[in-house]
């Protein structure tokens, strides 16, 4: 029998999960800031269990294929313009993800606990991403190589149906995306991620923001100075 540091409910409001806001755990781990890896193992282990197509036999293998994993601030978690060979899942921290090509890096999401990180789509083909991901605090999680999936599918069928949930979830952000750029000015833009997410103001840069609304950093000052 596996044992885990006893995590205790908390009263705090983080950064959800983008697509299962409801399924993000709510734990104080022992070291805040720093978790280690049985906790974030025992993360994982409960925001998968809200997948009622994972048989409990599913979840608690995941220790044989998923790995402990943290990062500074400031380091690159995924390259891009490469094959991605990993996806990460995040217990703590903040990851800005970007897509980028040779006229620069244009922000595509926001990424914090309960999130996985990764091109979903090109980490099952294996096809060069143009999809790149910075932490901008310090990062703790599991992540599972290209590798270790393949032989999780294989023993693990449900896992299977998960990723290709994520894969469907990660094509509807970027159509959702796109067309908010069609038919939304600005200020839409921004009173939208306001309603949605609005602690990204606490976490990311305003610069980060900015490019992320598609606007300069100044036209956002004043949208906010305006909605204050």
């Amino acid at each position: 029998m596996r044992h885990f540091f006893p995590v205790v409910p908390v009263k705090v409001i983080l950064m959800a999960n983008l697509f299962h806001p409801n399924y993000t755990p709510v734990l104080k781990f022992l070291i805040d800031e720093k978790p280690s890896a049985k906790e974030c193992i025992q993360y994982f282990t409960l925001f998968l269990s809200n997948f009622t197509f994972l048989k409990k036999t599913d979840i608690h293998e995941i220790t044989t294929c998923w790995e402990f994993f943290s990062a500074k601030k400031n380091d690159t978690l995924l390259t891009s313009n490469r094959a991605c060979d990993t996806i990460y899942f995040i217990c703590k921290g903040a990851v800005k993800y970007y897509i980028e090509d040779e006229d620069g890096k244009y922000i595509t999401a926001f990424l914090t606990e309960a999130n996985f990180c990764a091109p979903v789509a090109d980490f099952y083909s294996q096809f060069v991403s143009p999809n790149g991901a910075q932490c901008v605090e310090d990062v703790y999680g599991v992540k599972l190589s290209y590798k270790h999936y393949r032989q999780l599918i294989k023993k693990r069928i449900g896992f299977e149906r998960f990723f290709e949930i994520l894969i469907q979830q990660n094509a509807k952000h970027l159509k959702n995306r796109l067309k908010s750029f069609q038919s939304q000015g600005a200020q839409q833009r921004y009173d939208q991620l306001m309603q949605d997410n609005s602690e990204v103001f606490n976490r990311f840069m305003m610069q980060d923001i900015s490019n992320y609304l598609g606007v300069k950093p100044e036209t956002l000052s004043r949208m906010r100075g305006d909605r204050k």
